[in-house]
């Protein structure tokens, strides 16, 4: 829980207290569930909202769904989004509160879908706007994809459909240059996983260089990122991301528009 300024409180369902601006404000944690998928594991999720939609919103990279509710502005987004809409939102298998894997076996995109499918069972959806960020808008491409009964549209933002480097696709998320640079990369993500210096360097590049400077989401960040996930899983997910290339799917999706 954390607390904001506010005039008055009102509740709302989905376990959110949401308020109009006055002195003090605080706000609950939704309530996490798990969701089992078919070969047996345990995805943690949340659903809050009460609008008419449904909104599976796909998180990127490492997550922790209760972690995040300490930061105030993801706080304040996750909060106008359950607004107009019934969001889930989930911790994919290997981060967060859903079951680890072993970081050799690491789910391919079409495991991670069914993931997704198996929080909408559980939450009681059947169709839904699809919401990807970063890694989550190639899973939430291939979602719509391979589930256009369940997908009523997508929204993607601050992503791409092709991470791996392809010279045929200019606009690839993530490029690390030399097999060297690469590895120099990861090794110093190992070492200052978690750590206050990390955070704020990844803040500054890659999250919100206008708070590169503000030590509460600073140490938020580096909280967040160890609770997400270890320095380990973080390096093999993040490895994984850089092979995606969903391209395929993006196209069976136009052709079904079409």
């Amino acid at each position: 829980m954390f607390l904001r300024h506010r005039r008055e409180s009102i509740e709302r369902p989905g376990c959110i207290r949401v308020s109009r601006r006055a002195s003090i404000r605080a706000v609950d944690t939704p309530k996490t569930r798990y969701a089992k998928t078919a070969d047996g594991v345990h995805i943690a999720y949340q659903a809050f909202g009460d609008g008419p939609i449904n909104i599976l919103f796909v998180l990127g990279w490492v997550t922790h769904i209760e972690r995040m509710w300490d930061q105030p502005k993801i706080a304040r987004f996750l909060e106008h989004l359950a607004s107009f809409g019934r969001v889930m939102v989930f911790d994919k298998r290997g981060v967060g509160l859903s079951d680890r894997v072993p970081e050799d076996r690491l789910p391919s995109l079409e495991v991670r879908i069914d993931d997704a499918r198996a929080v909408m069972d559980a939450a009681g959806s059947t169709r839904a706007i699809v919401l990807g960020h970063s890694e989550g808008g190639p899973m939430a491409t291939l979602f719509g994809a391979t589930y256009p009964e369940r997908t009523i549209g997508l929204i993607l933002f601050g992503t791409s459909v092709c991470w791996n480097g392809a010279s045929d696709y200019p606009w690839s998320e993530l490029r690390y240059g030399t097999p060297e640079e690469m590895e120099a990369f990861f090794d110093d993500r190992e070492r200052r996983w978690g750590t206050k210096p990390y955070a704020a360097e990844y803040i500054a590049e890659s999250f919100a260089p206008g708070l590169a400077n503000d030590e509460p989401t600073i140490a938020w960040l580096a909280d967040y990122m160890r609770n997400a996930a270890s320095p380990g899983a973080a390096n093999a997910f993040a490895a994984m991301n850089s092979m995606i290339d969903a391209r395929s799917a993006l196209q069976r999706l136009f052709r079904a528009v079409s």
